[in-house]
Formats: C-alpha cells, structure tokens, sequence
C-alpha cells in the first residue's frame, strides 16, 4: 500500500472516530459556549480541542468541584430574579432558615440569594450532619435531586448554560407554578430543557484559579447603631484579596435586635430594637471573624412629641372567619381611644379592611378578634385617617401573615400612591420586626411594633402593598417636631 493512501485512510478513520465523538456527546458550537474545532484549516487536528472534549467527558463533576466552581459566582442572575418576584417560596425551607440567621426575605429584592441558599441552607449544614460528602457526584446530588426552581434556574445561569435554554426551563417552573405542579415534575420538566452536559462541560474546562481564603478582618470590628437611625456597612477584607471562597455572613447572636443583607464581601445592617448581637462571616468553611454591634434606642430629648394611642376593639364573637368591614362609620367605631388626644376626626376610605382575623388550619388553625386585618393573599387593603393635627409617625402594632409583608404609609394625597411622578411624601416598609401569625404567637398575644416616619400630612392612608395582610391591634399617631 502506498504510503499516501495509508495516511488518507488512517485520517478518514480518525475523522469519523471524531464525528462519533462529538454526536455522542451532544458538543455543539453555540454563542455562549467555547467553539470546539476540532480540525484546522490545514486539516490538521487541535489536540487542544480534543483535550477540552475528554475534560468534559472523563472527568466525575465532584460536589467539591462544583462548589469550588459556584464559589466565583455572582448572587443573582437575572431569569432567577425573575422567576423569584413571582413564585419564591413563602415559608420552609430555605426561607425559614433565612429568618434563623437574621438574613433579609424579600422576593422583590431577590433576596434571600439563591448562592447563600445553594451553600448556607442546603450544601455545608448537608456536609456537617453527613448526609452529603465532597467526594459525591454533582449530577445526582445537585443536578438531579435538587428541586427548588429558582435553584436550579440560578445553577443553569451560574453554569453559563445557553440563556434560551434556561429561559425554557424558566417557563415550564412557571407553568408548573401556576398549576400547582408538584416540585419533582417541574424540576424534571426543567432538566428537559437543559441537559446536565450543558453544566459539565462549563465546569469541567474552567481554568479559574483557585484562591483559598487564609484569613479574614471585618472593618468595623465593632459597631453601633440606633434604632431608627441609619443603616451601616460591614466590609470582610481577606488574604488574598482576591479570594475565589464566598463570604458566608450571619447573625449568631441577637437575631431579634438587627436584620442583614449579604452581598459579597459585604453586609448591610439594619437595626430593629435595643440590645446587642453578633455579626459573623465565614470563608473556606474555617476561616471568620465577627462584629459585635450595639443597638440603642431611639432618642427623643431633643424633639417634642404630640401623641395619640388607638386600641383595636372589634370582637369576632362566635364567627370562625373575619369579617368584611363595608362601611367607614363601623370601622371609624373599632377604634377605642386610649390615651394622649383623641385626633381622629373621621375614616374617610377604605378597601379590603376586614374586622378579626383567623388562620392556619387543623390544629394549628387560630381565631381571634380585637384587631383589623388590611387585605388578603388576592388583593391589598388600605384605609385612610383624616386628622385634627399634622403627625409625620406611626406606632403599628399587631402581625403579618409574612416577614416579607410591605406597607406603605402617609400623606393619602401623596403622587407616591400611582406610578407617575413620586413627591416622597409616604414611606414603603418591608414588615421583617414584626411577628408572623401562627397559632401559638397569637394566641399568647405576642404582638410586635414597627415605627414609621413620613412627611407631616394631616390625612394619613396605611395600605399593604403586595398581597401580604397586616392585622393591627393598635395604632399610635406622633408627631415629632
């Protein structure tokens, strides 16, 4: 055999070994993803190319590569978020263990970030009690058995999966939402629309330096705030700076006393009531340093303050629901005055207000009255207050369905109530200091307050506004000059 043709044989052979390869392995060249050529223009083959392919192929993605992998990425994406301000979960889960360590829950903040959920709520307390290993495989664990959708959806854009891909996997979770699908379907319908070599091949040809991180300062080391004062910073400084581990933070002490947004090598604290707590931040598992922070209360010995104190006194009697108020005069009556001067002249509108409250079912199932409930999970309440005096605070005390509730309150006539131009004459709250309902925090009546300052206005409008309800059981109307 001449040797010209042996070598024309020998690289038809190779070329069809090659094609084999890349149809069994679904390599294909996208816009997101790195284009594998695999033979020159020469006609020669790109051992690095093929390098990159058995990469992908033969290496096991271990739990601990795919952390090692997450860690150097961002907190939110943006079909994650998305999806977040329609469907996050309300309670359990990785929700409640959020509220455990002091985090901030709000879905129209993204928050809490589905990176803290991935590491802080599912895989290191997994490490630690042992029922997860580093050396297990990422495509059971964390491709397969993981159901949450916004997880997942923040895997796939972490994993710089083809965004119409994740964008398909964003609408069957909504559809499945919307329908009330059970998780397992709508994790396994999203899987259809990204295939776990999608996540492999990104992860597995990363040649991202590692950087352990192998000590941490927080500025400040200490810190103090008052409440109602403004928010404070805390920055988490490493060696080496430029650190690939995550910044793990959380409330170790004090969980009532100030709440925490996380965003990388940073947190935002916001007080909430007199006392003390402990800040931590943690890298590389072993790796922290902690902030102890005092809160003081509010002072008031510079400003005079005209006061008003309302009790709720509505009485469900032997009704087991609330009930819908339909006239201002009846809800004007449920509002016995208790102390200071009486300044509410009348209640001149309202929506969705409902006298009593009731919740949960079976045995946790709670009825109680004394006390107004704004709205439902379908639509907002709201009602509004006309005044003998100028005020610019309220005391609000009572519950909310859900530490993610928000309410906003001032001036009724402020351009702040409608989409157009804002005047900054209200104030929007999210409700994270007050107590949620359940059966044995109502019952006990463990009420909590919030204190909300506005412009002076004389006609005060207090409405929820995301379909989240507010039972109040008393109002206090200042005004601080």
């Amino acid at each position: 055999m001449k040797k010209g043709t042996f070598l024309a044989i020998c690289t038809l052979v190779f070329g069809l070994t090659i094609n084999s390869y890349i149809s069994k392995y679904h390599t294909k060249k996208t816009e997101k993803n790195l284009e594998i050529e695999l033979i020159d223009e020469n006609n020669n083959v790109n051992d690095t190319s093929i390098n990159k392919i058995n990469k992908a192929i033969d290496v096991t993605i271990t739990m601990r590569t795919i952390a090692d992998f997450l860690e150097t990425k961002k907190e939110h994406y943006p079909l994650s978020d998305e999806f977040i301000e329609r469907y996050q979960q309300a309670s359990g889960g990785y929700i409640d263990n959020a509220k455990k360590a002091g985090l901030l829950v709000d879905r129209e903040m993204h928050e809490p970030n589905q990176k803290w959920h991935f590491f802080d709520s599912w895989l290191y307390p997994s490490i630690d009690d042992g029922s997860l290993t580093w050396d297990e495989d990422a495509k059971s664990r964390v491709y397969t058995k993981l159901l949450c959708p916004e997880l997942l959806l923040w895997i796939y854009e972490a994993c710089e999966v083809d965004p119409v891909k994740v964008r398909n996997a964003k609408i069957v979770a909504e559809q499945g939402r919307a329908a009330n699908t059970n998780v397992s379907t709508i994790a396994k319908n999203m899987r259809a629309c990204v295939p776990w070599e999608d996540l492999q091949n990104t992860i597995a040809n990363s040649d991202k330096e590692i950087k352990k991180a192998t000590s941490v300062t927080l500025n400040p080391s200490s810190l103090e705030l008052t409440v109602g004062g403004q928010d404070a910073k805390i920055v988490a400084m490493t060696e080496p700076i430029d650190t690939t581990d995550r910044a793990s933070w959380s409330v170790i002490e004090g969980e009532n006393c100030i709440k925490i947004t996380p965003s990388a090598n940073e947190v935002t604290v916001h007080a909430l009531k007199e006392g003390t707590a402990k800040i931590k931040v943690t890298y590389n598992e072993n790796v922290s340093a902690e902030c102890l922070v005092t809160i003081k209360a509010s002072s008031t010995s510079d400003t005079s303050q005209a006061q008003a104190k309302y009790n709720i006194k509505y009485d469900l009697g032997s009704r087991t629901t609330s009930k819908l108020i339909n006239s201002t005069e009846e809800l004007f009556d449920t509002f016995e005055f208790d102390i200071g001067e009486d300044i509410i002249t009348s209640i001149s509108q309202m929506e969705y207000i409902y006298g009593g409250g009731y919740g949960g079912s079976g045995d946790t199932k709670w009825y109680a009255g004394n006390m107004l409930k704004f709205g439902t999970t379908s639509v907002n309440g709201s009602l509004t207050f006309a005044l003998n005096t100028e005020i610019n605070r309220v005391k609000i005390t009572g519950y909310v369905s859900d530490g993610a509730s928000k309410i906003r309150v001032g001036d009724s006539d402020s351009s702040d109530w409608t989409d157009e131009t804002n005047d900054n004459k209200t104030t929007l709250v999210t409700c994270t200091e007050m107590n949620e309902t359940a059966k044995d925090v109502v019952e006990s009546n463990q009420t909590s307050t919030i204190t909300i300052d506005f412009v002076n206005t004389k006609s005060l409008k207090i409405a929820t506004t995301n379909k989240k309800p507010l039972y109040i059981t008393s109002i206090e109307f200042i005004c601080v000059k």
